[in-house]
């Protein structure tokens, strides 16, 4: 079964294709052919019995995480390591106000109640312009990072994520610094 792809590419293909991607592009950002994702896009229509990949129409309903089987959140499993890194975080630094969407990693009482007992207000009113900035860094991650590998485990996921943070700061040029880094601009002021 060597030919079969990755759990989390699959859903990749079904997201991409959903947000209105064309097969091509797909196949070009996820480094497979055209056959396997207008395969994987067929398959999954045939067991959803949704319009996904036919030609005619996009799909009404593409299935993404545990929720296509009707299991628990699959946020669930990263929770422990979302809310630590946020304790983490806050040890460096204490914003005014944490812009995020309404997913239930940043939803669970847990992780608003370490908002809360820091003072920290929370937004989630799903407006994207309210932090633009952090809103590209996240697509940037996804689609550079998460995208394109298959963590199999929240070890994997958190040594992953720490690899290319180290990278998306200390390495790879960003355009609107001038092909500059994040740390060469923090370091000059």
């Amino acid at each position: 079964m060597a030919n079969h792809l990755e759990v989390a590419k699959v859903l990749s293909i079904q997201t991409l294709y959903a947000q209105g991607w064309s097969q091509r592009r797909i196949a070009r950002e996820l480094g497979i052919n055209r056959e396997s994702v207008a395969r994987h896009l067929k398959e999954a229509a045939n067991s959803e019995g949704a319009s996904v990949g036919s030609t005619d129409s996009k799909p009404t309903k593409v299935p993404t995480g545990s929720a296509a089987t009707g299991s628990r959140s699959s946020c669930v499993p990263f929770q422990e390591v979302i809310e630590a890194k946020l304790e983490q975080g806050l040890t460096i630094s204490k914003p005014e106000i944490f812009n995020t969407d309404q997913g239930c990693q940043f939803t669970s009482p847990k992780f608003t109640s370490v908002l809360e007992g820091h003072e920290i207000a929370i937004s989630m009113d799903g407006r994207a312009l309210d932090n633009v900035f952090i809103e590209r860094l996240w697509r940037t991650v996804k689609y550079e990072d998460i995208y394109l590998k298959s963590y199999e485990s929240v070890r994997q996921l958190t040594e992953g994520l720490q690899n290319y943070f180290k990278f998306y700061c200390h390495e790879r040029p960003h355009s609107s610094l001038g092909k500059r880094t994040p740390a060469d601009m923090y370091l000059q002021n």
